[in-house]
């Protein structure tokens, strides 16, 4: 298994999936939500506590970024 440093490729598995026109539809607050709970899949599907730490770590600052896009949506661009 990979963590989440060894190959950054792979936390953005969106991007391997990405259509034209589905990102414009999201909010940016949508988008990272999206990228918290593949942090959070990632957390459950590691056997390495370090690993899942940072995954944790990882989805809990995506969480933050989307609260504060949320609280302010104009401040936050794409």
């Amino acid at each position: 298994e990979l963590g989440p440093f060894e190959d950054a490729t792979k936390h953005y598995r969106f991007l391997g999936n990405w259509e034209p026109g589905a990102m414009k539809s999201q909010t940016p607050a949508q988008r990272y939500l999206r990228e918290a709970e593949e942090c959070e899949l990632n957390a459950e599907k590691t056997t390495n506590w370090a690993d899942r730490d940072a995954w944790s770590r990882l989805a809990a600052d995506w969480k933050k970024l989307a609260l504060g896009a949320e609280l302010n949506p104009r401040h936050i661009t794409d």
